[in-house]
């Protein structure tokens, strides 16, 4: 096959996914090649490849010599505390300045990393996800903080798994950003995996959607104008100089998808060995979850 045909099956790919994100945010399953995202419709090479996906990766897990740990000090959990304070602070702030059209992922990555230390519920939510997505919550995290794992079904991937995160709006008056009321901002960050647990993309949804019903009190318009809800971002493992950012929201009542100038903001990026780390966390909850 020749590099110039491989090039457009590559970009094919990322197109698929991008829009497969977006659909996932507007609660529609979308059955198509690459990953999926809270904005996501998609992929996974079906409940049998994923049987042997988890089965393989517990294994792998089982063949490992049991590590020993010392239980945390008063100041290793206090430390560990501000740490994660201070991350979800990072968090708001990022996913506030994503409906300006800009992007911290690596703010983002953090305190996703710093959640998943948490203990998953091995129950499942009754309520699916908008997606149809299957959900699985953290336990104990902070006040104000709900966090969730997703699992999808895929005909193309093994493994189509997400972290899905959730604020508190702040307390104290209407939430406004960007001149709109807004309800809860969230994320979801999301890996699509072979069979082998290999990482092949990862996505990025961020989500502010307007507080209708605050914004009318208020005077001040929904959907007129543009509004805009966040930004999906996309990585292609197997080729990192694949990536995309785009924004979503609404122009004048008409939903919308635009490409924007990449405006990344922190510090450098994209940090494979924490993308890495990611999924390994990911695979080794749904291992977890799979033992019920």
């Amino acid at each position: 096959m020749s590099g110039r045909v491989l090039l457009v099956i590559a970009g094919a790919a990322s197109l698929i996914v991008m829009a497969a994100l977006l659909l996932m945010d507007r609660g529609l399953a979308v059955d198509g090649p690459p990953p999926i995202v809270r904005t996501e419709a998609a992929p996974a090479a079906g409940p049998d490849a994923e049987d042997a996906a988890g089965t393989a990766h517990r294994e792998h897990q089982d063949a490992k010599p049991p590590e020993e740990t010392a239980p945390l000090t008063a100041e290793q959990t206090t430390q560990e505390a501000k740490e994660l304070e201070a991350a979800l602070e990072d968090l708001r702030t990022a996913l506030e300045r994503s409906v300006l059209e800009r992007l911290d992922p690596g703010a983002i990555l953090d305190a996703a990393l710093l959640l998943m230390d948490s203990e998953v519920d091995q129950r499942a939510v009754p309520e699916l996800a908008v997606d149809g997505r299957l959900r699985f919550l953290l336990m104990e995290t902070p006040d104000g903080v709900q966090a969730e794992v997703l699992v999808a079904k895929s005909n193309f991937y093994a493994n189509v798994l997400a972290l899905g995160i959730e604020l508190d709006v702040p307390a104290g008056g209407p939430y406004m950003v960007d001149a709109r009321v807004r309800e809860r901002p969230r994320v979801t960050l999301t890996a699509w995996t072979d069979a082998s647990g290999k990482l092949l993309h990862f996505g990025i949804l961020t989500g502010l959607p307007p507080d209708s019903a605050a914004n009318r009190a208020l005077g001040l318009p929904v959907l007129e104008g543009k509004l805009t809800k966040g930004v999906l971002y996309h990585l292609s493992l197997e080729d990192p100089s694949d990536w995309g950012l785009k924004a979503y929201g609404y122009q004048n009542q008409q939903p919308f998808t635009e490409p924007i100038t990449p405006l990344l903001d922190g510090g450098p990026w994209p940090r494979m060995d924490d993308i890495e780390r990611f999924n390994r966390n990911l695979l080794d909850m749904y291992a977890r979850i799979k033992e019920r």
